[in-house]
């Protein structure tokens, strides 16, 4: 072999080595350019996930904030419990019946507030009957934990008397919680 052919050869060799070489260079490098193309493409689409449940979320919020509303109204403020309880009075004085409130005692369970109130009623078996009847379906979120019902054996003959243990829906803040999403 002549030796300018040598020279060829070896420089071809030398070329295809390092195209060889730049072309694997050249794969690597696109292989990792995709792979971060691919997280970025995940993190966009967990972002327009997040995008798009916060636009439902937030179209939904006059719906929500409607029911808080209704919801509040069924439940007793912290600054309406003074008020509450003269209803509860005053139930009774419309069926000639005496209430007395014993007991207010505040309560938490879970993310609910209650208020535990303890309550006295007494006139007529009629009356007390009728007001036991009229503070159950008062438009409040009421239950009727316990109710005990007797005669008064002390008082006149015609006199009766009951204890009822109410739980009521309340609410401690005296303004609505107002969320953003």
């Amino acid at each position: 072999m002549n030796r300018s052919l040598l020279i060829h050869l070896g420089i071809a060799l030398v070329v295809l080595v390092a195209v060889g070489g730049g072309y694997e260079i050249w794969t690597a490098r696109l292989a990792a350019v995709g792979a971060r193309i691919d997280n970025v493409s995940a993190a966009i689409g967990a972002k327009e996930a997040e995008i798009a449940r916060a636009k439902t979320l937030r179209a939904e919020l006059p719906t929500f904030t409607k029911d808080e509303t209704l919801v509040s109204t069924h439940t007793v403020s912290k600054s309406d419990i003074i008020t509450f309880l003269n209803v509860l009075e005053a139930a009774g004085r419309f069926v000639h019946a005496s209430v007395s409130i014993l007991s207010v005692t505040p309560q938490k369970t879970g993310p609910h507030h209650f208020l535990t109130v303890s309550v006295k009623i007494v006139g007529t078996f009629d009356a007390v009957m009728r007001t036991v009847g009229i503070i159950e379906n008062m438009p409040y979120y009421i239950t009727t934990s316990s109710l005990s019902l007797g005669a008064n054996s002390t008082a006149k003959k015609n006199s009766w008397n009951a204890g009822m243990t109410l739980t009521v829906g309340y609410t401690p803040s005296t303004t609505p919680a107002q969320t953003q999403p």
